[in-house]
């Protein structure tokens, strides 16, 4: 699964239950800025027993040094 929304441990458990079994949670928005849902899915998957890893995309019209 890879979800940019903010993913509750109900939900995360609920795929748990369905097969899923890995998570890829964005750390990045697609306007370059951290995404501050990452932490909480983070924890939530963990909770949830399901293992979880980020991804960090940067904006290519942004400067890279000032992103993340």
């Amino acid at each position: 699964m890879y979800s940019s929304a903010a993913v509750t441990t109900a939900t995360l458990i609920c795929l748990k239950s369905n097969g899923f079994s890995f998570v890829i949670i964005p750390a990045s928005t697609q306007a370059g800025t951290y995404d501050k849902n990452v932490n909480q899915v983070l924890l939530n998957a963990k909770a949830a027993g399901i293992s979880a890893d980020i991804s960090i995309h940067l904006c290519r019209a942004l400067d890279a040094s000032k992103q993340i």
